[in-house]
């Protein structure tokens, strides 16, 4: 009779734990669907941002967050076959809730550096600094105060607009970011900051040196592409949707370089089109573009006056 009832009790308590994690399933899955685009992003503001790294062959797309729902996405794809395919090397999901207040990426994308929170002030959150190697898998983060010594830490921050000011320039062959150019830190009392992406480390020097390593350079200057993207639609994915990425992107060669010859991408604008089989782009015909809109309701659906137009 005991071992009878020990038998019922368990298959009991095997019911509840099942219906209780199929519930919490569901109400999980219907946050998802039901997640608006957050107040932090007006209504003009990208659900994607595409960018070109200094290596021409490589593109990064960012997908803003909803928040602890999902946090943001971030994907490296490389020009192959001749300009013909987009594929896949990275994808991680980034440690803020919404969006980095900048971000940089180099190495052919291995490497990505984020700087703060969006909508916060710079300096305040544990994102402070974010150290990512993609191809290990591995990232780290650090607030203000654990890579700054105290003597450098004043109220309401450092001067002008935070902790760090202007463009990063990095020297990709000793796998090093330099935050702060050497400028900013003899003339604006700058931090001297390194960071060391081999180790994934930060390093603070009190006094800047007169020279960066040969090479180093800002990556923003060696950008040879400009990039586009678009739902074939004027809508965006739904913001709880994990893994969506645009259904296209256009790739347009900002400066007659020779180098883009040898990935097929040359002056006039190229199309590519998501496969979800392969999880690449492919090259696909021009008539297939449909510009995005330029402003979305909380809904994240574009404005009647943007619906349908065609970008010949």
């Amino acid at each position: 009779m005991n071992r009878a009832i020990r038998t019922l009790k368990k298959s009991i308590y095997h019911c509840w734990t099942v219906g209780l994690a199929v519930a919490s399933s569901a109400i999980g899955q219907r946050a998802l669907d039901e997640a608006k685009r957050p107040e932090v992003f007006a209504p003009t503001f990208p659900q994607f941002h595409v960018r070109a790294l200094e290596e021409p062959r490589a593109v990064s797309i960012l997908r803003c967050g909803a928040g602890p729902i999902r946090r943001p996405e971030y994907w490296v794809f490389e020009i192959v076959g001749e300009g013909q395919r987009l594929r896949r090397l990275y994808r991680t999901d980034l440690r803020n809730d919404h969006f980095p207040e900048g971000y940089e990426a180099f190495c052919s994308g291995r490497f990505l550096v984020t700087y703060d929170d969006w909508a916060m002030a710079r300096g305040t959150t544990s994102n402070c600094l974010v150290l990512y190697d993609l191809a290990r898998g591995v990232s780290k983060a650090w607030r203000l105060e654990e890579f700054l010594p105290k003597e450098r830490l004043r109220q309401g921050g450092l001067p002008g607009d935070g902790w760090r000011r202007g463009w990063s320039l990095v020297d990709s062959p000793r796998m090093l970011l330099f935050p702060n150019n050497l400028k900013n830190c003899t003339e604006d009392d700058y931090p001297f900051l390194v960071l060391d992406m081999a180790g994934l480390e930060v390093q603070y020097q009190k006094d800047p040196p007169k020279q960066l390593p040969d090479g180093a350079h800002v990556t923003v200057a060696a950008e040879a592409t400009s990039w586009e993207w678009s739902m074939g639609t004027p809508d965006e994915p739904a913001w709880g949707s994990v893994s969506a990425l645009p259904t296209y992107l256009k790739c347009t060669a900002r400066w007659p370089l020779d180098r883009l010859k040898s990935i097929g991408i040359e002056g006039t604008p190229v199309y590519f089109m998501y496969k979800d089989k392969s999880g690449d782009y492919e090259r696909c015909e021009a008539s297939r573009w449909r510009e995005r809109a330029d402003r979305w309701d909380s809904q994240g659906r574009g404005t009647a006056s943007d619906r349908g137009r065609e970008c010949r």
